[in-house]
């Protein structure tokens, strides 16, 4: 099959133009892609660095509501008598009381959903849960 100089010359010059459009459009997907990729680890980084100072501060207000409820209205004093006496329920039952009532004052200020004493055993002590209404339940 004979092809005429023309067609020759028509066929090339596309085939060029297509060669370099398929070279150029690879040459532009490839730096758009790190162009994406960077910004996306520069985007991940932020998120990250903002997670962990939120989770920072939620730390340390948990430790602030642990540190007020060990040492709020003679709770340590109270869970002591507990411990030596807590066969005796007409004796603890005052004392498991306070020290339940001051656990849900401090888990309601610090809007915690759950706050719990426990004995060296393991044994749940006093504690006060919040519901999904955002009501309190307190018990001992």
């Amino acid at each position: 099959m004979k092809l005429r100089l023309r067609t020759k010359a028509t066929l090339g010059s596309a085939a060029f133009l297509i060669f370099v459009m398929l070279i150029s459009t690879v040459l532009v997907s490839i730096i758009i892609n790190r162009q994406n990729r960077g910004t996306s680890n520069e985007l991940i980084k932020k998120s990250i660095t903002i997670i962990r100072k939120t989770l920072s501060e939620k730390q340390e207000k948990l430790l602030t509501d642990s540190n007020q409820m060990a040492t709020i209205k003679d709770m340590g004093s109270n869970l002591t008598f507990v411990l030596d006496f807590k066969d005796n329920q007409s004796m603890t039952s005052k004392p498991l009381r306070d020290m339940a009532y001051n656990i849900g004052q401090i888990a309601m200020a610090g809007k915690l959903w759950n706050a719990a004493i426990y004995d060296l055993e393991g044994q749940l002590t006093a504690f006060a849960v919040r519901s999904d209404d955002g009501t309190y339940h307190i018990g001992y």
